[in-house]
């Protein structure tokens, strides 16, 4: 006979030293964020009317080896901490789990649960490296066994959350090695820069700052590579601050006019805490004696950004330092009207994929005319990207935009260009 499901708040509260979900949720203090329950347990409702023991150790703020106890340094140190949920495991393949992470002293377990710190130094560097070796250990039961990366910047209710919603491992990440810890350990990053025009003499404005890597070959590795294998390890704080302090590095040995502006690229969703993610940052534009209003800070969206108040609190932490704002993509994914009225940017640059299709779609070319005309009302820097042909020169130099930027007048290279490719 099948068991009669129970309601969750008609369950019986498990004894100490676990906590309910109820009991989490009223733990979602900041001394229970900020890891005040260290070595207790919540539990999460699995599939099976079981409850998922997971510990909330991982909650403290920093790592132990850190010394920066004002946020999570993932984007400093790489160190990281991935929770394995067994439950659906059977009994056997838990033990032998466990006992392993004895033996290799690194793992952490709970009733349910087993953290694994990864990181640099440590004996696991990547996702990828705990699924290669959990493999060996489970065989054919390793789609069974769930895992979530855990986050100490979330409350503790949204961390439940991402475990209750924990996906197997195998499917996390592809398994295969890639040069991403090398390339983020050894910053072996490079900066290409694409050139600006100015539309009324195509003089050079400034440049977008774009990043490369290379594998063991030599060839260049596409930023979409990066950033997928960033996501699967959870190592996208630590890339896009690398590459933000990488530019900069660049910028101040780039040979061109000193007039010039450098658009850095950046992911807000993974800035926790601007004044603190942002330090390095600011820090070496200091070392390299970079003019603050030469840098515009590019906010560049993979994903929806839902807390738009936040986002605002880092644009303005830029501009406290003298920094200019860009929103990247107007009109395309989720760079809507409203965000830019959160936003308020500085420079606003419409899509690519609307340029490239306006010269030949008049539902394109009105919808560039409308944000042109909003730049102008606004008295905001509109700069159109994805120039390709003249048909698209043609159509922009018409819509009154200010800057270009596209293969026609110049592509991205190691080697800033000061010229146009092409001139009319």
């Amino acid at each position: 006979m099948k068991k009669a499901s129970i309601p969750l708040h008609q369950r019986t509260k498990p004894s100490s030293p676990s906590l309910c979900v109820e009991s989490a949720f009223v733990a979602s203090s900041p001394a229970a964020t900020m890891g005040g329950v260290r070595e207790q347990l919540f539990a999460l409702p699995h599939s099976s009317d079981s409850l998922v023991q997971v510990p909330t150790s991982t909650m403290s703020l920093c790592s132990s080896d850190c010394n920066d106890t004002r946020h999570e340094c993932t984007c400093r140190s790489g160190n990281r901490s991935l929770m394995l949920l067994v439950a659906s495991l059977n009994r056997k393949a838990q033990r032998e789990l466990r006992r392993r992470g004895q033996e290799l002293g690194t793992w952490k377990s709970s009733i349910d649960g087993i953290e694994v710190k990864l990181g640099p130094s440590r004996t696991f560097q990547s996702a990828a490296s705990v699924l290669q070796y959990v493999r060996e250990i489970l065989k054919q039961d390793i789609g069974l066994l769930r895992a979530a990366w855990v986050d100490p910047n979330l409350p503790l209710e949204q961390q439940l959350i991402t475990f209750i919603k924990a996906k197997p491992l195998s499917s996390m990440v592809s398994g295969l090695s890639t040069p991403l810890a090398a390339i983020l350990q050894n910053q072996t990053l490079e900066t290409w820069f694409q050139p600006i025009f100015d539309v009324k003499t195509l003089s050079i404005w400034g440049y977008e700052c774009l990043i490369r890597a290379r594998d063991t070959n030599g060839d260049v590795i596409s930023p979409l590579d990066l950033i997928r294998w960033a996501k699967e390890e959870n190592e996208l704080p630590r890339l896009d601050r690398l590459c933000r302090e990488i530019h900069i590095r660049n910028i101040a040995k780039a040979n061109v006019p000193e007039h010039c502006k450098f658009l850095i690229n950046f992911i807000p969703t993974v800035i926790y805490d601007p004044a603190v993610c942002l330090e390095t940052t600011f820090q070496a534009v200091k070392k390299y004696n970079i003019p603050a209003n030469r840098i515009v800070f590019e906010v560049v969206e993979g994903e929806a950004i839902e807390d738009h108040k936040h986002l605002r609190l880092t644009i303005d932490e830029y501009r406290k330092s003298g920094f200019q704002v860009a929103l990247d993509d107007l009109g395309a994914g989720h760079s809507g009207l409203t965000l830019l009225g959160n936003l308020a940017p500085d420079i606003i640059k419409i899509d690519r994929d609307i340029v490239s299709q306006a010269a030949s779609s008049v539902i394109h070319e009105t919808i560039c005319r409308s944000i042109a005309g909003l730049a102008e009302s606004t008295g905001q820097i509109l700069l159109a990207e994805g120039v390709e042909t003249e048909a698209d020169w043609k159509m922009v130099k018409g819509l009154g935009v200010d800057y270009v930027q596209g293969y026609l007048f110049g592509k991205p290279s190691p080697e800033p260009a000061i010229d146009p490719l092409f001139r009319p």
